[in-house]
């Protein structure tokens, strides 16, 4: 804003053009109000009078809905935070399993802003128990399984050209693969290969474009990762006997693992993600049982806490984190597979229906 009161008949035509690319519907409504209403860019200049019109009704849509329409249709570029490492503005769920147990190579997003579901192009491979990750707007979709054999192969979908390309394989075959992204960098996380439950894990280096094969503390497949910080944290599974609810931590600063509290309960093909500094485990199963039972891990008190639970049992589902908020996805939950996608409410700790996947599907990346 100094730059413009620098020089304003020079920067006057350059203005609305730099205010288009501006968050200001996730500037704080006080600031919003009293400093920025205020200035004279905003009175005088029709462009940032409607910006701040649209910022306004974004954040007071939340109390009350009929602006709704008008915030969404308006600002929705505006509306989400800027996509860096592994932030996504969608939710993106790749291949998987169908109801009657057909593997999947569709590939579809959800987009909350518009509340909507879209096919993008399918995976080059039909694969399910595959993991995903987002790094510099590029889908990698990793590992799996086909009806034959555990997978080594990767594909990158880059978001802006809107096509797959193949990147260098996995040094192992991995179905049931945890998936995270530490400090920009992809970890691939134990997972089952064609004989046996591994224990090993596997980091992209994309620069060589290869993988490099590490050892865990112990084996584990149909885990779920989530990072906070330098620390990826890996929760439950399955070690080829049981179902597992300890939780084990790597540190990308001393590069070392170590156990943490584990869970309140055993857990696997659970869902796992991060917010707002807490690791969020939900559903699952274990045994014969699919679960519904979420809770919270504070990396502070080392400590898991239970919080309300899912609708219904879910296993096998995608769970995501998009701008600050926490939705699922699809899954089965013990009768038949879903498409319905759930959002965390944070103020009211309750789980609400949004929207729909356009294909029901268990098992696939998230």
């Amino acid at each position: 804003m100094r730059w413009v009161a620098f020089d304003p008949e020079r920067s006057k035509n350059d203005v609305s053009l730099i205010m288009e690319h501006v968050r200001l519907p996730l500037v704080q409504w006080d600031f919003l109000i009293k400093e920025v209403s205020k200035d004279r860019l905003f009175v005088t200049n029709e462009d940032c009078r409607n910006y701040l019109q649209q910022a306004r009704a974004f954040q007071a849509s939340s109390f009350h809905p009929d602006l709704i329409n008008f915030a969404y249709n308006e600002a929705v570029v505006r509306s989400q935070p800027r996509i860096f490492f592994s932030a996504a503005d969608r939710l993106y769920c790749v291949g998987g399993e169908s109801s009657n147990r057909e593997i999947l190579s569709s590939f579809e997003s959800y987009n909350p802003i518009k509340n909507q579901s879209k096919e993008l192009p399918a995976l080059p491979k039909a694969k399910r128990s595959l993991g995903v990750a987002i790094v510099d707007k590029v889908i990698y979709a990793i590992g799996g399984a086909t009806p034959n054999q555990c997978c080594r192969s990767v594909h990158a979908f880059d978001i802006d050209k809107f096509h797959w390309q193949t990147k260098g394989q996995l040094c192992v075959g991995r179905s049931s693969v945890a998936v995270a992204v530490l400090c920009g960098s992809i970890f691939a996380l134990g997972g089952h290969g064609d004989q046996t439950v591994l224990a090993s894990y596997e980091k992209y280096d994309a620069d060589l474009n290869s993988w490099s094969l590490s050892e865990m503390l112990e084996p584990r497949s149909m885990a779920g990762a989530a990072v906070i910080e330098h620390r990826l944290y890996l929760c439950g599974g399955y070690n080829g006997t049981e179902d597992l609810r300890s939780c084990h931590v790597y540190d990308s600063k001393c590069k070392q693992w170590s156990v943490c509290a584990s869970m309140t309960e055993p857990r696997s093909m659970l869902g796992v993600a991060a917010l707002d500094g807490k690791v969020y485990a939900t559903g699952g199963c274990h045994r014969d049982q699919c679960l519904s039972s979420v809770e919270v891990y504070d990396p502070g008190e080392n400590q898991w806490t239970s919080i309300q639970a899912l609708p219904d049992p879910r296993r096998g589902m995608g769970l995501g984190v998009v701008g600050d908020t926490l939705y699922m996805a699809g899954g089965h939950n013990g009768k038949s597979l879903q498409k319905i996608i759930l959002k965390f409410n944070k103020q009211t700790q309750e789980w609400v229906v949004v929207g729909n996947l356009i294909t029901p599907r268990g098992r696939f990346g998230c």
